[in-house]
């Protein structure tokens, strides 16, 4: 009985085929997550720059723009680094 080897030369382009497609459906669904994200950042700073702080907070409301405003606070760019290190000196 004779054994017959199979040709197995063209499997290699199929599995690089199919690891080319895992590729691509993974990079889309990224490219898709990052651009609700920035459709998200975009629509919460258009909101937060229209919210104001109000001056006492006695209901819900007002914790509700409060929290807002907070939110919208660029902190990292606002931050001084010379201010903060004169502060942290004057406390010393």
């Amino acid at each position: 009985m004779k054994i017959r080897r199979q040709n197995n030369s063209g499997a290699a382009h199929f599995l690089l085929l199919g690891a080319l497609l895992i590729v691509a459906v993974a990079g889309f669904a990224a490219y898709r997550v990052s651009q609700n994200q920035k459709d998200d950042v975009a629509s919460q700073s258009t909101t937060a720059t229209r919210a104001t702080v109000p001056e006492t907070i006695q209901n819900n409301d007002d914790l509700t723009q409060a929290e807002a405003a907070a939110k919208a606070a660029s902190v990292d760019s606002d931050l001084d680094p010379a201010q903060l290190d004169n502060d942290i000196d004057s406390l010393l």
